[in-house]
């Protein structure tokens, strides 16, 4: 059986009876290598070039270096952009257990920060700080998990615009009233 009728038989099995493939198989021998004189052969090879481990050994280096300095400049650039005057508010695990949520010691500062907490959590905490009254239309909204700045100098209408931006969240302000649908 010559090299075109095996790959018509390797490309197109169906055409052929299990006897004419046995055949072929039969037909097919595959050489195995040594490994012994292949090892031989390898080492050969290698052992005449011992400058490539030496730039093997620079060139991971100089990986490892950049990877550092990479990691180094990125952990002291995500410390330099956090304000440096604004509250933390706690995670909701926290507030659960005071059954409040910390407010600003001061108005003075600059930003109030959420990260990681319930929307549920950061309602509350506008209806202490605004003094107003919020309704959620739908319960699994609560939890919903976010990420929230804003400054202390923003009225309540700016805040519940920016969290109308998150894509699962609709919130109206009617009368003191924030309505969370």
């Amino acid at each position: 059986m010559n090299r075109d009728d095996r790959l018509r038989m390797l490309l197109h099995p169906e055409r052929y009876t299990t006897q004419q493939l046995d055949q072929m198989l039969n037909e097919v021998r595959i050489e195995t290598p040594d490994a012994e004189v292949e090892w031989q052969r390898f080492s050969r090879r290698t052992a005449r070039r011992p400058w490539l481990k030496a730039a093997a050994t620079v060139a991971g280096i100089m990986v490892l270096s950049g990877i550092s300095f990479a990691a180094i400049s990125h952990l002291s650039g995500a410390s330099e952009q956090q304000p440096s005057s604004s509250t933390l508010v706690p995670d909701t695990v926290c507030a659960a257990k005071a059954k409040t949520i910390a407010t600003p010691a001061s108005k003075q500062q600059e930003a109030v920060v959420f990260n990681n907490i319930e929307l549920d959590s950061v309602m509350r905490y506008l209806s202490q700080t605004y003094g107003v009254q919020v309704l959620f239309d739908n319960d699994s909204t609560r939890h919903l998990r976010l990420y929230l700045q804003w400054d202390n100098s923003d009225n309540l209408a700016n805040i519940v615009e920016k969290l109308n931006q998150f894509e699962k969240i609709n919130m109206a302000l009617t009368n003191q009233t924030i309505i969370v649908k």
